[in-house]
């Protein structure tokens, strides 16, 4: 086997460092060539799979650089045939580049480039080929840029030039991914039936797949479009039928992340039904919602075994759906210095900080006491390096709040001397259900999660309160303004709670069992004394020794990176005493400097009347 041909077999195995070493060695043969045209040909090869080897590791600007040498080998082959076919290749490949970064005005130009040397194709079949291909990337470039109108021209002529493939199998192929990104489209211009008229033609093409598992995959994906269509329309038992018809294909090609969010869609076609003016109050739909996100829990943590359990969390768990408003984030100057990367503070992402040193410190404690749990131990020792710790990131209801201000929003001790960052609404930057992902993959024992993550897509949980008193000793305060839902999740948790309490009570032989479970859900209880807070967590448990673990030098604590929320902050407003704390800060100038860098984030200065201490 040629070292060229070991360099490809290692790239469809996706060993890429393998892939450049050989294709690097590739080259350093081809430098020994004699024959000039020859030598330009293979190197334009060579250095056009560099580029893809780069592409495949996300290594956007090193594969540009491989991409552009390829096309000027590209413009240096003789044979008109072959040159117009590389410099065609090359352009689609540095179209993807830009694309994949995100600068679609420079891949629009490539994918022209692309587009011009295609139609200078002379044999008919793969110039319409070629040309489909080009126009659906462009289409997909204003797609990008919100210019729909400009991306239907371009879907559109992709989808004329489908029409004239003569093979049958990419005839129907093409057609149906340009029906699906018509659909996309009109969809986003809100032009509802217009949407539902392509998708309707995508899932009539998947129909026609021959290939049984990708004919599942694509109708699975075209029936959820379809049901989200009608969803927009408020023709939400219509948009459960094609739910339901996505859920059960992807059932059949097991594709357990598209099972859960088509449950999702599901119970929201519930919800939004029960909030209908035209049926408000049957409380069954809202027993259906919390039975379909029940399902997604089990589905998602199989190694749960007490239902009750599950049940808390289907209360606790957050849809956006339940409260897409804003939530806020109280902190000081320094914090949104750094999340912002102003002031000369490098950017960085969120922290989720270790609940060990929080302000309450019955932190975790609170729901054993509450269930009759022995939390002392009889050991003289336990060993830290092998625990496990909550992190935690905590948000409140309570926008300019007096209290929040008082207690979390401020520096040097000086009371509202801080920030509240409003939040956009939960819909925005909320976009995970699944409660394992707050959790240990390992049940919260054995090995240590040694895999680093990127970014962090955690679930939004509310904070329930307890109190000593009454057969419903669980307090939760209201989503929204809506008192019958805000009575029924109330029932729910208590009941839920019950019953757990009673369970422990019947098996104190199995407390070891329970207390393992117990982990998924102690961090979201709270003493009553702290309802006035109305409190949120984005959370994550882990293992000290973790490579995610982060250590801050400057606070002495462990924190988890979350991440980059500067796109999500709707409003940061500045204490009463933002001005007043030996820092010297000018609310002014604070608001220039963040506004230079961030134009979509208001800030505002609180009046809430509290003084200064002297």
């Amino acid at each position: 086997m040629s070292i060229f041909q070991e360099a490809k077999k290692q790239f469809e195995q996706k060993n890429y460092d393998k892939a450049i070493g050989l294709f690097q060695q590739y080259q350093a043969y081809l430098e020994k060539e004699q024959n000039k045209q020859e030598h330009i040909i293979n190197l334009n090869i060579a250095t056009h799979w560099l580029g893809r080897c780069y592409l495949r590791k996300e290594k956007f600007d090193e594969a540009i650089k491989h991409f552009e040498k390829s096309e000027a080998y590209a413009q240096q082959i003789q044979d008109n045939k072959k040159r117009i076919d590389e410099l065609r290749i090359a352009a689609h490949w540095l179209g993807n580049c830009y694309f994949r970064k995100e600068k679609f005005d420079e891949a629009i130009k490539h994918f022209e480039k692309s587009e011009a040397y295609a139609q200078q194709i002379q044999d008919n079949k793969k110039r319409i080929d070629k040309l489909c291909i080009a126009e659906n990337w462009l289409g997909n470039c204003y797609f990008r840029k919100e210019k729909f109108d400009e991306a239907i021209k371009h879907f559109e002529k992709s989808e004329a030039y489908a029409q004239q493939i003569q093979d049958n199998k990419k005839r129907i192929d093409e057609l149906r991914i340009a029906a699906h990104w018509l659909g996309n489209c009109y969809f986003r211009k809100e032009k509802f039936d217009e949407a539902i008229k392509h998708f309707e033609k995508s899932e009539a093409y998947a129909q026609q797949i021959q290939d049984n598992k990708k004919r599942i995959d694509k109708l699975c994906i075209a029936e959820n479009w379809l049901g989200v269509c009608y969803f927009r329309k408020e023709n939400f038992d219509e948009a459960r039928k094609y739910f339901k018809k996505s859920e059960e294909y992807a059932k059949e090609i097991n594709n357990i992340k598209r099972v859960i969010f088509s449950k999702r869609l599901i119970g929201h076609t519930f919800y939004k039904s029960y909030k209908n003016k035209n049926e408000l109050g049957d409380k069954n739909k809202l027993e259906e919602y919390l039975k379909n996100k029940k399902e997604i829990i089990k589905i998602s943590m199989g190694n749960i075994s007490n239902e009750s359990i599950i049940d808390i969390l289907s209360i606790l768990t957050i849809d956006p759906i339940e409260l897409d408003e804003s939530i806020s984030h109280y902190t000081n100057s320094n914090v949104v210095n750094i999340l912002l990367g102003i002031n000369g503070k490098e950017k960085s992402k969120m922290r989720l900080n270790s609940s060990t040193y929080m302000n309450d410190i019955s932190e975790g404690k609170v729901l054993y006491k509450h269930l009759d749990i022995n939390t002392n131990s009889f050991e003289k020792k336990y060993e830290i390096s092998s625990s496990s710790v909550a992190f935690f990131t905590c948000f409140s209801k309570r926008s300019n709040n007096l209290n929040q201000f008082r207690l979390y929003g401020k520096e040097n001790n000086i009371e509202a001397s801080g920030c509240c960052i409003v939040m956009k609404k939960l819909s925005k930057w909320v976009t995970e259900l699944d409660p394992s992902k707050s959790f240990l993959n390992d049940n919260l024992e054995g090995s240590i999660q040694n895999s680093e993550v990127k970014e962090l897509e955690l679930p939004l949980y509310q904070v329930a309160y307890i109190s000593d008193f009454g057969d419903k000793p669980i307090k939760l305060p209201s989503l929204g303004d809506d008192d019958n839902i805000s009575q029924f999740r109330i029932e729910k948790l208590n009941e839920f709670f019950n019953k757990l309490k009673n369970e422990m009570k019947n098996e104190m032989k199995n407390e070891m069992k329970y207390k393992r479970e117990l982990e998924y859900i102690r961090y979201l209880f709270k003493d009553i004394s702290f309802i006035d807070e109305e409190e949120f967590r984005i959370l994550k448990v882990e293992k000290i020794t973790s490579k995610n673990v982060k250590f801050c030098e400057e606070y002495n604590a462990l924190y988890l990176e979350y991440k980059d929320i500067s796109q999500y902050i709707g409003e940061i407003i500045l204490g009463t005493n933002f001005e007043k704390t030996p820092n010297k800060h000018k609310n002014e100038t604070f608001a220039h400097k963040i506004n230079k860098e961030y134009s979509g984030i208001k800030v505002s200065q609180s009046t809430l009347p509290i003084n200064c201490p002297k």
